[in-house]
């Protein structure tokens, strides 16, 4: 595992040290390519979006307890219900 992990450090600082030393490239940018990029993004925000969407319930059960949850308890009647209570069981 820890091969994996060196192997993935390893490429992004070669990355990072290619872009990093990269000399200006004096190039245009129209508004078609600007256009272009701004729909793959908004493309991929969708697909995720859709993609959790469909998987939900299995993210959220990883999360969930596995432990089923003991049912409620009752509440204790306190004040005047349990007076009124008493008093009917006296009379």
């Amino acid at each position: 595992m820890k091969s994996n992990s060196r192997n993935f450090l390893f490429i992004a600082a070669l990355l990072l040290a290619v872009f990093a030393s990269a000399g200006p490239a004096y190039a245009y940018l129209d508004p078609g390519t600007v256009s272009y990029f701004l729909q793959i993004l908004i493309a991929g925000l969708v697909g995720l979006s859709v993609t959790i969407k469909l998987y939900w319930n299995n993210i959220v059960s990883i999360f969930k307890s596995k432990t089923p949850a003991a049912p409620p308890q009752p509440a204790e009647k306190t004040g005047g219900a349990a007076k009124e209570e008493e008093k009917s069981k006296d009379e």
